[in-house]
């Protein structure tokens, strides 16, 4: 049982790793579209996370990193799943989950990630902050590919446009036939 929670999870923030990600949100796609009910994905991406590391070190960054993980964890509900997607890149999967919904919670993360800090070796504490993007099944595409995609653009777009904030995903453009 241990050797099957370490390989779903991150070792260090506790949440499930991009494997099981992967095919827990087909799951939910496939959930969703026979139930016509929405799926959002909240990306969020630690701001100046290399300056934070080179600054304070890998040891106190990791511990961020590990309450980072366990502020994400407390804050969604059963049947939702945060995951560490990369080194600084988190994903919440949020089944059953409207738009305004989705916003909210992001909002609520992006407030509460501020009371997390990092400590220097003079005793002084840094807090941190976080970039956001939100997709949403069905409105921002069908494939899991596609949906990461768009999330990732959003909150890329966030980090652009002064980082500490949400952005939405665009709709994509209709496609035409020829």
């Amino acid at each position: 049982e241990n050797m099957r929670e370490q390989a779903l999870r991150d070792r260090l923030s506790g949440l499930y790793n991009p494997y099981f990600m992967a095919a827990s949100l087909e799951n939910e796609l496939s959930r969703a579209r026979r139930d016509s009910h929405p799926v959002s994905l909240i990306m969020l991406d630690i701001d100046h996370f290399r300056e934070l590391n080179a600054n304070f070190g890998h040891p106190r960054v990791d511990e961020m990193l590990t309450e980072l993980g366990r502020l994400l964890k407390n804050s969604i509900r059963a049947g939702d799943m945060a995951c560490r997607y990369g080194g600084d890149e988190f994903l919440l999967i949020l089944p059953d989950t409207p738009f305004e919904i989705a916003r909210q919670r992001a909002e609520q993360l992006r407030s509460q990630i501020k009371t997390i800090s990092v400590r220097d070796q003079a005793g002084k504490y840094v807090h941190i902050s976080a970039s956001f993007g939100i997709a949403i099944w069905p409105d921002h595409g069908d494939s899991i590919t596609y949906l990461l995609m768009v999330a990732d653009a959003a909150m890329y777009r966030a980090k652009d446009e002064g980082r500490d904030r949400i952005v939405f995903a665009v709709k994509p453009k209709p496609q035409s036939d020829t």
